[in-house]
């Protein structure tokens, strides 16, 4: 448990009367409200998010002894404008027939933990746009990027070329990773951030910026060179059998840790509750129901902890370092936790698939002696 640290309040800290509360929250967050009736009505929303905190809390610590909710930015806010911090949206039009990836002579490690290699890039910020999909599908296509090219130095791809030019999907309206796989397959590439920066707003919800063709055109094109590197990919495979039922609650879980062997995963998971997590490891019951109705967000499984009293997920998240574990969050490992196996997927790049390269990675992670134990 030595990575998860003990940051989150106790609930005595958090239990204090509602008045110094609700001060003390708008001193911390520089809350400003357009008059005192809007401010009357965000202060009753915070209080119905602090009993559903303390409540949380108490389940979980009766748990694993943690209480992983706290006041954060957000307890303000209404369910619809948390929402869009998520922006999960299942294409119900589209038919696929998706194989699930076959792990061969898997080693099933007592842990594993990408974020200490190239393999996983800085933490992202999606800001006020519903493009978690587009985040979740591009990091994990950069991750096998990385580790396919034996890359001694990461590469960020564009999250925004995903989500302004995938036309199967809504944008900051919320899409599903495979529809942005089944567009990176069908465009020249992905590039990478630098040449297509990230453009929509951290604190504003703000129409999706358009697709630049001419830019899109160009990836693979004679200034190449310039424009630096993209990826290419030429499939995807789900990591375990998708579930699509109201419950999900016997999902393959040995098979999606047997997929991490192979590098990051992008997971789609029920995020109802993360608008207040600050620390520590959230147990199944806290996080809510498991079932594929209630998948609203996507993001990036990047490792799992076995050791210990309390075995957990390493879940990478795309609110930006403030928010969780410095950007990261930690589910109960031995349940189908917040739905975090009802859609896994990975990529295959175009110049290999994960089993082509995995002795790489098997040498990496044995020579810096952490990544997988």
């Amino acid at each position: 448990m030595d990575a998860v640290s003990t940051k989150v309040k106790s609930c005595g800290e958090q239990c204090a009367s509602v008045d110094a509360q609700w001060e003390k929250f708008k001193s911390d967050f520089g809350k400003v409200y357009l008059d005192d009736a809007d401010e009357q009505t965000r202060k009753q929303i915070f209080q119905e998010a602090v009993k559903t905190i303390n409540e949380a809390n108490n389940k979980n610590f009766a748990k694993n002894g943690h209480r992983p909710f706290g006041i954060t930015w957000h307890t303000d806010r209404t369910d619809a404008e948390r929402k869009l911090q998520r922006g999960y949206q299942r294409n119900t039009a589209a038919t696929r027939d998706v194989d699930v990836l076959k792990v061969e002579n898997a080693t099933h490690p007592k842990s594993i933990d990408w974020t200490l290699t190239e393999a996983v890039t800085p933490i992202k910020n999606q800001g006020q746009c519903g493009s978690c999909w587009a985040f979740s599908a591009t990091e994990t296509i950069e991750s096998h990027f990385i580790l396919a090219h034996g890359q001694k130095y990461g590469v960020s791809l564009s999250p925004q070329q995903v989500t302004s030019c995938t036309t199967a999907d809504y944008g900051c309206g919320g899409g599903e990773p495979m529809d942005a796989y089944d567009y990176v397959m069908s465009a020249p590439g992905l590039t990478n951030e630098w040449n297509w920066p990230y453009t929509q707003s951290m604190v504003n919800a703000s129409a999706t910026a358009p697709c630049d063709a001419a830019k899109e055109a160009g990836i693979n094109g004679t200034l190449e060179s310039l424009q630096g590197a993209f990826a290419q990919i030429k499939g995807y495979k789900y990591a375990t059998k998708p579930c699509t039922d109201a419950g999900c609650y016997h999902q393959d879980l040995t098979k999606l840790q047997e997929a991490v062997e192979l590098g990051p995963v992008s997971v789609c998971v029920v995020a109802q509750m993360w608008s207040y997590y600050t620390g520590g490891v959230m147990t199944a019951e806290t996080c809510g129901p498991m079932g594929s109705d209630f998948v609203d967000h996507c993001v990036q499984l990047v490792g799992f902890e076995k050791k210990g009293d309390t075995p957990y997920w390493i879940v990478r998240n795309s609110w930006g370092t403030e928010w969780g574990e410095d950007g990261n969050i930690y589910l109960e490992l031995d349940m189908n936790t917040c739905g975090i196996a009802d859609e896994a997927t990975v990529p295959f790049i175009a110049n290999g698939n994960p089993e082509q390269h995995r002795p790489a990675m098997f040498q990496r992670a044995q020579g810096q002696g952490s990544v997988m134990v």
